[in-house]
């Protein structure tokens, strides 16, 4: 018969490996919890954007990462909308993972192509992106406070009826929201962006710099994009712009201020603007018949009344522009309209 002593070390020696397999056997059923409750959350958001219109599906769904993420791989995704502007996004794989101890951080890796058309079999095709690599990182909480960062490297997009792709080797968007209720703050790179730019006076790439607070967000409603705009106009929205630079080899602008929209769609708000090759930007205008050819003459009274800037190093103009009802001002001088946006 064992002695007590012998009988104490063989439950010391035995007891670590029965709490590990006790633990292990716990862990297991958590984390199939875990998985359940996260594919039952994305049926009820499947069935909830079915209810609006759009539908979300994937060809294939696999839920795996165990022991200690939870990855969500769905192959083909598609996304379509039928009510109000009608479209179809369709890409290859779509992975999402998180940290089981930090659920609140999701991680999403998207492979391309990614294709833009309208509904259903044989819609024609509006766009196609292509790219080495695109991920984005997603933080929220049950307070409101959401924070997305998307990144793709060596984009290619393909726009039906454009002569060229539009390609750039980085690409990254910002999001970011406080609370619920409160503005979104909007920040976006992209370096070398290359193509059909039409921009006035722009020959060649471009990078691109904006940072900007859009408020009332939350109030935008409506299926089509004039009933979004109206809705977000009523509601008092403004776009609150930190900086908008878009630097070339000949041209480069940067700007700052505050848009609007009134109730019957016309822009109203302020800008000021930071020009560098001015004269290129108004004869182009000119050329495509966007601006009358006597505007020409007023170059040298807009060097008189600007300010002196620059941008990246090089010197510029700047120039108070005013929206008023759709009405353009460059200082006192009107140059045009922008027909109401609704």
């Amino acid at each position: 018969m064992p002695s007590p002593l012998s009988s104490r070390r063989f439950w010391l020696l035995v007891a670590p490996f029965v709490l590990l397999v006790l633990l292990a056997v716990g862990w297991s059923a958590l984390w199939s919890h875990a998985r359940d409750r996260v594919e039952a959350e994305i049926d009820r958001a499947m069935a909830r954007e079915s209810g609006a219109g759009r539908q979300i599906a994937c060809a294939e769904r696999t839920v795996a990462g165990f022991p200690f993420r939870i990855e969500l791989r769905c192959e083909r995704p598609l996304f379509a909308q039928n009510r109000g502007l009608a479209l179809e996004i369709a890409g290859s794989r779509i992975v999402a993972v998180a940290e089981v101890w930090q659920p609140q951080r999701v991680r999403f890796e998207l492979t391309g192509p990614v294709r833009v058309a309208e509904p259903g079999p044989g819609g024609r095709e509006i766009a196609v992106a292509e790219f080495a690599a695109a991920h984005a990182d997603v933080v929220y909480d049950f307070d409101g406070r959401h924070q997305l960062t998307a990144v793709a490297a060596d984009v290619t997009l393909r726009v039906a009826d454009a002569a060229q792709p539009f390609r750039s080797p980085r690409a990254e968007l910002l999001l970011h929201r406080q609370d619920a209720g409160t503005a979104l703050d909007v920040t976006l790179s992209v370096n070398r962006l290359d193509g059909p730019l039409a921009l006035p006076g722009v020959r060649g790439a471009i990078d691109l710099d904006a940072e900007a607070r859009v408020s009332g967000i939350e109030a935008i409603r409506g299926a089509s994009q004039a009933e979004r705009l109206r809705s977000w106009a009523i509601a008092g929205g403004k776009a609150d712009i930190t900086r908008l630079r878009v630097i070339s080899d000949g041209v480069a602008s940067d700007a700052s201020g505050t848009l609007a929209l009134d109730p019957h769609g016309r822009i109203n708000g302020a800008l000021r603007v930071l020009v560098h090759g001015v004269d290129q930007v108004m004869a182009d205008l000119v050329q495509r018949r966007a601006l009358p050819r006597e505007i020409l003459t007023l170059v040298p009274t807009l060097a008189a009344i600007s300010q002196r800037g620059d941008i990246a190093g090089r010197p510029a103009m700047s120039l108070p522009i005013a929206f008023r009802e759709g009405l353009i001002r460059v200082g006192p001088l009107p140059v045009g309209a922008i027909p109401p946006l609704f």
